[in-house]
């Protein structure tokens, strides 16, 4: 882990989501075109770690503070959702699942955005009856929090 760790949620966030588009930019070899192209590997282990090191700075103001202030939560949403974003590109839904549960266990609220990019991932699967009832459970969670799937689902 890297040392001096500050505790601004911004910082972290925005070392996120700057690991996650330089990463679309490398690989897509430019800012140029219409598509944003899928991250590499690598490109997505680096954003990956520096989330890591964010959701590690989280608990420790948690921990100090006897909870995190909301700020941490805003930030930690939309780091994660960048990732998720990332991971949707790939098409690796298990590690999009994983992500969300994440997200869940750190007591985050899913948002729109959160919900969008799990069923994009899941919908560019081969259609099967399991994939059926993934989505089918993603919706219904969607439902029950007040989310509206996007135009582009």
């Amino acid at each position: 882990l890297r040392t001096g760790l500050v505790a601004d949620p911004s910082a972290h966030e925005a070392r996120v989501v700057a690991s996650v588009q330089s990463a679309k930019r490398r690989h897509h070899g430019g800012m140029g075109g219409s598509r944003q192209a899928a991250p590499s590997a690598d490109a997505v282990r680096a954003a990956q770690l520096a989330l890591d090191e964010m959701v590690i700075e989280f608990k420790r103001v948690k921990h100090e503070n006897n909870g995190a202030p909301n700020e941490w939560h805003r930030h930690l949403v939309t780091a994660f959702n960048s990732m998720l974003s990332a991971v949707a590109g790939t098409g690796d839904s298990s590690y999009a699942r994983r992500l969300v549960s994440h997200m869940k266990s750190l007591g985050l609220q899913l948002d729109s955005f959160t919900y969008n990019e799990l069923l994009r991932v899941e919908l560019v699967q081969t259609h099967s009856e399991s994939l059926d009832q993934d989505v089918y459970a993603i919706m219904q969670d969607m439902k029950a929090q007040g989310v509206h799937a996007n135009s582009h689902i």
